[in-house]
């Protein structure tokens, strides 16, 4: 089954752990993973904003960063869980 969402981060990330949350609490088994310090130096996956969260390839939240990855200003859980509730509605 494919997954539609995708987390992107970065190993330490602060924002990591209410990403992860609002993903699981809003769409449930729905999200992959993909820990930007697992990746070739190449992969353009790296180039994302630690945390970011794609539907499919559309961004919902955080950034592509260019050559190197940073983390994504400070969000509380509602406004992601939000966020990824209004992206789910406009499937």
């Amino acid at each position: 089954m494919k997954k539609n969402f995708t987390l992107i981060y970065f190993s330490g990330c602060p924002n990591l752990p209410i990403a992860r949350q609002a993903l699981t609490e809003t769409c449930p088994g729905d999200f992959n993973e993909i820990n930007q310090g697992d990746l070739e130096e190449k992969n353009p996956f790296r180039r994302y904003s630690s945390p970011t969260i794609l539907y499919n390839e559309t961004i919902v939240i955080g950034s592509e960063a260019g050559d190197s990855s940073c983390s994504l200003l400070n969000i509380s859980l509602d406004d992601l869980k939000n966020k990824i509730q209004k992206t789910m509605e406009g499937i």
